[in-house]
């Protein structure tokens, strides 16, 4: 009757499998998402790959992708005069000669260049005609495209933080504000 005892030990053999199964740990569930706090160490990112990953442009992060590049604004006290698409006013220098910028280095910081955007519209009361761009291979960044305005180069002032400030208007007898007819706004 070896039969008969196969047929005993199948069922004692299924009971202990799911004995063993039930009875088992359970796996550990990963650990849920943790943020990383700002100079914390972040352990998906390779630390010498993390290095080569360019910190973000300012400029690009306050620009909403589906405001236009060149918009206008207008003022009491100046006009109606060039912004971006968020609305912060540009600037051009005086001393720059025509399609050419003297602003480098340190006047850099200062005066941050608007960077050319492909593919974004223009605002209401800009001339298309009027808008241009020039490379600017003095940055440390390989090469960019600085906008240009009646081949004036255009400048942020970087005490404009919001919408409408005007702060470096008349800044050293040098920087003014530009009108949509590519003309500097003089106080």
């Amino acid at each position: 009757m070896p039969i008969r005892r196969t047929a005993l030990r199948l069922p004692v053999l299924l009971l202990a499998l799911v004995w063993s199964v039930a009875c088992a740990t359970p796996e550990e569930e990963p650990a849920p998402f943790e943020q990383v706090e700002e100079g914390g160490d972040d352990p998906f990112i390779d630390e010498e790959e993390a290095e080569t990953i360019p910190d973000p442009d300012p400029e690009q992060e306050m620009t909403d992708p589906g405001a236009p590049l060149l918009a206008t604004a207008t003022s009491e006290d100046y006009g109606e005069y060039l912004t971006d698409g968020d609305g912060r006013a540009l600037y051009v220098s005086a001393v720059d000669p025509p399609g050419e910028s003297r602003c480098t280095d340190a006047c850099l910081q200062q005066w941050p260049i608007v960077s050319l955007d492909d593919g974004r519209e223009l605002g209401e009361g800009v001339d298309e005609e009027l808008v241009g761009s020039i490379v600017r291979d003095d940055l440390p960044d390989d090469s960019f495209e600085q906008v240009t305005y009646r081949d004036k180069p255009l400048h942020y002032h970087i005490q404009d933080e919001l919408p409408e400030q005007v702060t470096g208007q008349g800044e050293d007898d040098n920087w003014f504000l530009i009108s949509p007819d590519g003309v500097e706004i003089r106080d």
